[in-house]
């Protein structure tokens, strides 16, 4: 655990050092909101969603006026997905439909993005939407031989969530709110 936190902790003082010197010197827009999506990983993975959702928040608005629709996109999906870990399902639903419409208005699929929606829509109970978001990612994802390696798991979970059609028992999406 000690190894944990001193690794988030050495991640936070290189991102902020780094960030102090492209504020200090105008580096790059796209280095500033690199570092906050990392960062924002790192507080992901280390379970805390609250730091997580403002990096990826501080990214988001950068792609909103830098980027362009595929790295928006990307930045969405991480608050898509911060957003469901945090239990804010309505907001996440919301911002994830958004984030595939328009992805299909740029001929983009957005299968990450579909996987989020159809895990939040399992948990709220609508198992119809579920079915569909999962059988939207299932057919992009399936035909992805490096997605298919490393992410079997995943890959068998859409799979059983776009035959979804009334809730499991004993099926747990995400960890009970605390």
């Amino acid at each position: 655990m000690l190894a944990i936190a001193s690794e988030l902790a050495e991640a936070e003082l290189w991102t902020l050092t780094a960030l102090d010197y492209i504020a200090a010197n105008g580096v790059s827009h796209g280095w500033t909101a690199m570092l906050h999506y990392n960062l924002g990983w790192t507080y992901y993975e280390s379970g805390l969603y609250d730091q997580a959702l403002i990096c990826f928040r501080k990214d988001e608005k950068f792609q909103s006026v830098y980027g362009d629709s595929q790295t928006l996109k990307i930045s969405r999906y991480a608050v898509v997905k911060t957003l469901r870990a945090m239990h804010n399902l309505n907001e996440a639903i919301t911002l994830g439909r958004r984030v595939v419409e328009d992805a299909e208005t740029a001929g983009d699929k957005a299968p990450f993005v579909c996987e989020e929606l159809a895990e939040c829509y399992a948990t709220v109970g609508d198992y119809d939407m579920a079915a569909e978001f999962a059988a939207r990612a299932y057919e992009v994802l399936s035909g992805n031989p490096v997605f298919v390696r490393d992410e079997s798991e995943r890959l068998a979970k859409l799979a059983t969530l776009r035959r979804f059609i009334q809730p499991l028992d004993h099926c747990c999406l995400l960890p009970p709110a605390s």
